[in-house]
């Protein structure tokens, strides 16, 4: 054979032996640069992500500082409120127990003041008992001693407006005399 066709034959040998084991390398550095290229969407994927969350992080963070401010003015507030409400609770019990004393001392005084009235009650009845005896009294002797000079008397009033006894012919008067001789 011919040194050109063996030469041929060697170079499509060497193009197949080199085909068949370049064949999948070529299809696996395909395959690798394929894989790389998905990889980087990937990890550019997920960078982005992670910048997302990075700002959302920071944004929660931030928010986070706000509101815990917020909340420290608002225990402050609270705290400053219940000081208030605990020294008007305060005030509330002090006037509450001022109230009851005062309550006590009216009610020791009414009673006091009803004792009194019931002894003055009990002093005008007996007075006036006493003043009507009196006025009953006088009223019979000084009719008996008119009734010397006028026979026909036998009654007389009280004049409590005029303060005067006015002796009366016959039974017209309020009061019968009962005169003794």
């Amino acid at each position: 054979m011919d040194k050109k066709v063996i030469a041929f034959f060697i170079v499509i040998g060497i193009f197949v032996i080199s085909g068949i084991s370049l064949g999948p390398r070529i299809t696996g550095y395909t395959v690798l640069q394929e894989k790389q290229k998905e990889l980087e969407s990937q990890q550019q994927e997920y960078e982005d992500l992670l910048t997302s969350y990075e700002k959302n992080f920071t944004q929660t963070m931030s928010d986070l500082i706000s509101t815990n401010k917020s909340l420290v003015s608002c225990e402050e507030s609270k705290n400053r409120l219940y000081t208030q409400v605990e020294s008007y609770m305060n005030k509330t019990m002090e006037c509450k127990m001022e109230l009851r004393d005062i309550e006590e001392q009216c009610e020791t005084e009414k009673e006091n003041i009803q004792d009194d009235l019931d002894e003055c009650e009990t002093d005008y009845a007996e007075k006036s008992h006493q003043y009507n005896e009196i006025v009953n009294y006088a009223g019979n002797k000084i009719c008996c001693i008119m009734k010397i000079y006028n026979p026909d008397i036998e009654s007389f009033d009280v004049d409590l407006d005029a303060y005067e006894i006015k002796c009366r012919e016959g039974a017209d008067g309020q009061i019968k005399i009962f005169c003794q001789l």
